[in-house]
């Protein structure tokens, strides 16, 4: 099916986090791909944030779509989308999706492939970086299981579910390092939260990390990027 809605037990799962998470009143920007199941997942379960911060805002990055390109991880048209944010008055910001955003051929910025897959999610922390830099309070950002892992470049844990080590509607934090290139930090409380230990996996383990996600999920019968025209990363960074 192309691009879902949530299901009724999504919903749930949604105003479940909407009751949980700490941090609404400290929120003033929400990033979510462009997808519906995730742009609905952003309204659902950051209504409070909304209601709280009148500055507040779902805006939709293409960059952060899912990594395959089964129609399931396929967005809408974006005429589509426009109609349904119109129809059903969504606080959704679409002018960062462009037309060719569901093009998903091989060569393509959004290919199910891991050189595209991981030059997309280094854009999107570039963008992220200079768009928050200013910003003070917290960053929502919504997204798929199978690309926060490269989006993070944190593979641990990556076949506890299928496609990805992330739970639905599960939520962790980051903050940027030091580096010139923006790359990410998940916090010590984030990680312990989650039963982990504070310190996080060192670059070399994540290359390990990284290749054994691409067979396990391979493994549960899904697309495995690394397959798909690229070569293993020269160095330890991913």
């Amino acid at each position: 099916m192309l691009d879902p809605l949530l299901t009724g037990f999504g919903e749930e799962q949604c105003h479940t986090l909407a009751s949980n998470f700490p941090h609404h009143s400290k929120v003033r920007l929400l990033l979510s791909s462009p997808l519906r199941r995730t742009l609905y997942t952003t309204i659902l379960a950051f209504q409070p944030a909304l209601d709280q911060n009148p500055e507040c805002k779902v805006v939709a990055q293409p960059l952060l779509q899912e990594t395959s390109d089964v129609p399931c991880d396929t967005g809408s048209d974006l005429a589509v989308l426009r109609q349904e944010v119109e129809d059903k008055e969504l606080p959704v910001d679409l002018s960062l999706v462009t037309d060719d955003w569901t093009d998903k051929r091989m060569g393509t910025k959004y290919a199910p492939n891991s050189n595209a897959i991981r030059a997309r999610a280094a854009e999107a922390r570039d963008w992220i970086r200079e768009k928050t830099k200013n910003i003070d309070g917290d960053v929502v950002l919504v997204s798929h299981g199978g690309f926060l892992h490269y989006f993070t470049e944190d593979f641990e844990d990556s076949g506890v579910h299928n496609g990805t080590g992330w739970s639905n509607t599960e939520y962790r934090t980051y903050t940027w390092t030091q580096e010139a290139e923006a790359h990410l930090i998940e916090t010590p409380e984030s990680r312990v939260r989650r039963g982990k230990s504070p310190v996080a996996p060192s670059r070399e383990m994540q290359v390990k990390f990284f290749e054994l996600a691409m067979q396990g999920w391979e493994d549960q019968g899904l697309q495995n990027p690394s397959k798909m025209g690229i070569e293993k990363p020269a160095d330890a960074r991913l």
